[in-house]
């Protein structure tokens, strides 16, 4: 026996082979012949069965621990993979059985943002470099996405284009003032993170916003993704467009659920010709309006502690008495 298994299986046996030698020395060998072997012989056998069986069920249960310590670890794999591709809400949904993933969503908003200018640096920088300067600008998107969790979703990226969604899939009623948050907040990162590298190109990003009703749904079989449809995904688009570098740029829609919330500055851009779209009257978001009442309250302080300066040297200046 050279298995550590079948070792621990055969010593009640052994135990036992010994013990029935010893009583049969000991009380002769007519009278344990007769009583005592048969049911030592029992007993033995059952002793060894017992074993055999404990150590089997440990091999088993080894095994399948193992076993299914893989299979979680597999399956982790498997949703960080679907993760990239689809929303954890509808991934749920197709582990549920779901065989179409698809619904309409009447409160949404779609936000469309492209580097400026993309088409002149894939014209004039290497392809390593160009695609470096791309991976690290939605890399900084990607970062600061992670702040607003569940709320916003990553659609796609096409070229130089980055697709943002909120409301869908996972519906939300602060999903314009989220994007918008989102937008404000990504020019300051992006110039922040280029300010650290110094070798990348220093870009500008313009923007489009659009809110309304959209439908989200699952297309494809071999490498599904989760895709959105409707008039708010186009009217995002055309707003990126006519955008201006570095600014918000969004649809009569939207502007007026961000009037609704008091927290932003919105410029009127009148009515213009959009594309597939005709005469739209549009705005820009210039930031928010806390951070203005802040700079007017510094900007009045200054120009206080300035007027004090002056009283102060000018009656330096003339003496006392004067």
């Amino acid at each position: 026996i050279s298995s550590p298994a079948a070792t621990v299986a055969s010593t009640p046996l052994v135990v036992c082979v010994h013990l029935v030698a010893t009583l049969a020395t000991e009380s002769g060998r007519d009278t344990f012949a007769s009583r005592g072997v048969p049911r030592l012989l029992l007993m033995t056998v059952a002793a060894w069965l017992v074993s055999l069986l404990a150590v089997r069920r440990r091999r088993n249960a080894r095994r399948h621990f193992t076993s299914m310590t893989l299979l979680a670890k597999e399956e982790r794999r498997v949703d960080w993979v679907l993760g990239l591709m689809l929303p954890p809400a509808v991934i749920d949904l197709l582990k549920s059985g779901a065989q179409h993933c698809a619904a309409t969503f009447k409160d949404a908003s779609v936000l469309f943002i492209e580097i400026v200018d993309f088409g002149k640096l894939s014209a004039t920088l290497p392809a390593s470099d160009l695609v470096e300067l791309l991976n690290f600008v939605f890399t900084v998107f990607d970062e600061a996405l992670e702040a607003f969790g569940s709320t916003v979703y990553k659609v796609e990226t096409v070229g130089a284009q980055y697709v943002v969604s909120a409301g869908v899939p996972e519906p939300t009623p602060d999903h314009c003032k989220a994007l918008t948050l989102l937008a404000l907040s990504l020019h300051d990162q992006l110039d922040e993170a280029l300010g650290d590298r110094p070798d990348l190109p220093r870009v500008r990003c313009k923007m489009g916003l659009q809110s309304g009703s959209v439908v989200g749904g699952v297309i494809g079989i071999k490498h599904p993704r989760y895709r959105l449809f409707g008039d708010i995904v186009n009217t995002a688009a055309r707003m990126e467009a006519r955008s201006e570098p570095g600014r918000l740029h969004v649809a009569e829609a939207a502007a007026e659920i961000l009037k609704q919330t008091g927290m932003f500055r919105l410029t009127d851009r009148g009515e213009i010709a959009v594309k597939g779209k005709g005469v739209m009257r549009t705005y820009y978001v210039d930031g928010l309006v806390a951070d203005a009442v802040v700079a007017d309250k510094l900007q009045a302080a200054l120009a206080r502690i300035s007027f004090h300066e002056k009283a102060a040297r000018v009656s330096q200046a003339l003496g006392p008495g004067e």
